[in-house]
C-alpha cells in the first residue's frame, strides 16, 4: 500500500532504482522543507511521464533552443524551432533520413484563387505538427512507436507552438499601446505630438488560450449564463478510463496507452466526452490534467424548467450514492463497482452532484487564482573530494517552472478546447463620455489618433443610436439586446 500510494516513498524507490541501473553516476534526492507554496500547483506528478520544465512560463522565456551548428569557417550559428532542419537536428530517431520539419511559408493547397480579406494563406506551426502526428494506414510511423522519446517530442513541440504564438504576439505588439480617448485629448492639449508618450503597452490578449485574461472573461461568461438562466443544477465529473477497449485496439501490446500514446488517450476521452455531451444538449466544461496522467473534464449542467430538481425527495430519486444489491441487480452491481467508484477502478469514473450555487462557477475556473501546474526546479553541482566518496550539493539557483505533461501538449495541438460553454456570449463594452478605450500605433501621431477615433462609434453608443432607429429595441435593455439584434463591427452598427 506504501509503495503503490505513498508519494514520498516512490520518490525514494525511483532513486533506488536509478542507482541499480546507472551505479556510476552520482547523484542525490532532495527534499524540499519549504511549504509557501500552493500545493494544489506546486503538487507531485502522480505518473511517470517525461515532461517539460518551462522557467517561468512561456511569455517569460527565451525564443529559440540549444540546436547551434558550427560553419567550417568557424562561425556558430543558433537553429531555431522554424528552422527546417530543426526536427532532424534534435530527433535523429524520428527523422533518420533528414526530413525537413516546419518552416515559415508553407501555402495552403488548392487557397491561391481564394482571397478573403484577414484569412490565413500559411500553415501555422500547430497545423504542421498535427499533420505530421495524425495516424496513417499507409505509414507506418516512426514517432508513434518511439515511447518515452515520443512523449519529448510532444511536450517539446507545443512549447515550441506556444513560444511562436508569443513571438508573433510580441512582433505585432511591440508598438501598439492603449489609452482612453480623454487622455489623448489632454496629451494633445499638453502639446504632446508622438503617440509613444502616452497610453500602456498592450501586452498579451484574451484572445491567447490560457492567460490570465483569457481566464477571466470567461468565468465573467459563466457568471452571465448564470445570471440569465439560474445557477446550474448538476455537477458532474468525467475522467478517463485506461482500460477502454479503444485503447487496446489501437496501441501495440508492448505499449502502454497512458504514457506511450498520449495522442490516442486525448482523442478517445475527447471522443467519449462529445458523446456524452451530445445526449445532455447544453453545458459547460473544463478540461484539467493536474500531472496525473490522463485528461479529466468538470462539466456543469443546466436542468429545463420542467425537470429542476424542486425539492429533496426529487433529489434522492436521480442521484444516489450506495451501491446496488448484488443479488437482485447483478449486473448493475458489477457496472457501478467496475466504473463509478474512484480507485478500485483505475482512475475512471462518472461522479454526479447537485450544485445550485455559484461556487461551481469559481471551481471550474479556479485557475484563475491557481494557474497552470508548476514544479520548482533546481540546477546542481556535485563534486567528488580526493580522499573521500562525499558528494556535496551546492545549490547553484532555484528554478519556477510551468510544468507541462505530454497529454496536455497533444490535447493542445489537436486544438480541442480547455474551456466550453453553451449558449454562446456576447461581451458588452460600456464606457463614461469619452472613457472609450482607443488602440493606436506608437509611430502614430496624437492628432491623427484623435480624429481617427473622436468621432466613432462603440459598441455602447451604437446601441443607443439603435435606440432611435429602431421601434423594436426600445423596449430592449441593453443586455437584453443581442437575443434580437446583432453587433456589426466593420460599420459600428
Amino acid at each position: 500500500m506504501i509503495d503503490q500510494h505513498n508519494s514520498i516513498a516512490q520518490s525514494f524507490r525511483r532513486v533506488r532504482e536509478f542507482h541499480e541501473n546507472h551505479p556510476s553516476e552520482m547523484f542525490s534526492l532532495k527534499l524540499f522543507s519549504q511549504r509557501e507554496r500552493d500545493r494544489r500547483v506546486y503538487n507531485y506528478p502522480s505518473c511517470d511521464e517525461v515532461a517539460a520544465l518551462v522557467v517561468g512560463d512561456f511569455d517569460s522565456s527565451d525564443t529559440g533552443r540549444d540546436v547551434i551548428v558550427k560553419f567550417a569557417a568557424g562561425q556558430l550559428q543558433r537553429i531555431y524551432e522554424t528552422h527546417a532542419l530543426y526536427w532532424p537536428l534534435q530527433y535523429p530517431l524520428l527523422f533518420p533520413y533528414g526530413e525537413d520539419g516546419y518552416q515559415l511559408g508553407i501555402p495552403y493547397q488548392y487557397i491561391q484563387d481564394i482571397n478573403i480579406a484577414g484569412r490565413r494563406t500559411r500553415v501555422s506551426m500547430r497545423e504542421f505538427i498535427c499533420f505530421r502526428l495524425q495516424m496513417r494506414e499507409h505509414e507506418d510511423s516512426i514517432i508513434h512507436k518511439s515511447r518515452r522519446l515520443f512523449q519529448q517530442f510532444v511536450v517539446d513541440s507545443f512549447s515550441m507552438i506556444e513560444s511562436q504564438r508569443l513571438y508573433e504576439i510580441r512582433k505585432k505588439h511591440s508598438t501598439i499601446r492603449g489609452e482612453v480617448l480623454q487622455g489623448i485629448e489632454e496629451a494633445m492639449r499638453r502639446g504632446d505630438t508622438e503617440a509613444s508618450s502616452i497610453g500602456t503597452r498592450v501586452i498579451l490578449p484574451s484572445s491567447f488560450t490560457g492567460s490570465k485574461r483569457y481566464m477571466f472573461n470567461n468565468c465573467q461568461d459563466a457568471m452571465a449564463i448564470c445570471k440569465h438562466f439560474g445557477y446550474p443544477d448538476l455537477f458532474l465529473t468525467l475522467t478517463c478510463n485506461p482500460n477502454w477497449p479503444e485503447f487496446q485496439r489501437y496501441t501495440n501490446r508492448d505499449q502502454v496507452p497512458i504514457a506511450d500514446r498520449p495522442d490516442i488517450a486525448c482523442r478517445v476521452f475527447h471522443a467519449k466526452m462529445k458523446c456524452l455531451l451530445n445526449d445532455l444538449k447544453n453545458g459547460m466544461y473544463t478540461i484539467e490534467f493536474q500531472k496525473r496522467g490522463l485528461p479529466h473534464a468538470h462539466i456543469l449542467l443546466w436542468l429545463d424548467g420542467r425537470n429542476r430538481l424542486q425539492n429533496i425527495e426529487i433529489v434522492d430519486e436521480l442521484i444516489c450514492a450506495e451501491l446496488p444489491n448484488p443479488m437482485k441487480f447483478p449486473h448493475l452491481y458489477s457496472v457501478v463497482s467496475k466504473y463509478m467508484i474512484h480507485g478500485p477502478c483505475g482512475k475512471a469514473h462518472i461522479n454526479l452532484e447537485i450544485c445550485n450555487k455559484s461556487n461551481v462557477i469559481k471551481y471550474l475556473f479556479k485557475y484563475i487564482n491557481k494557474g497552470p501546474d508548476r514544479v520548482t526546479a533546481t540546477i546542481s553541482h556535485s563534486t567528488e573530494t580526493t580522499h573521500s566518496f562525499e558528494v556535496v550539493d551546492e545549490i547553484k539557483q532555484y528554478y519556477d517552472c510551468r510544468y507541462l505533461s505530454p497529454c496536455e501538449s497533444m490535447w493542445r495541438i489537436f486544438a480541442y478546447e480547455i474551456h466550453h460553454r453553451w449558449p454562446p456570449v456576447q461581451r458588452l463594452r460600456f464606457h463614461l463620455p469619452n472613457q472609450q478605450h482607443v488602440v493606436f500605433d506608437d509611430h502614430d501621431t496624437i492628432g491623427s489618433i484623435l480624429i481617427r477615433n473622436r468621432d466613432l462609434m462603440t459598441m455602447f453608443t451604437a446601441w443607443m443610436m439603435a435606440n432611435r432607429t429602431y421601434v423594436e429595441g426600445q423596449t430592449l435593455t441593453y443586455v437584453e439586446f443581442p437575443s434580437k439584434f446583432v453587433y456589426d463591427l466593420q460599420s459600428r452598427q
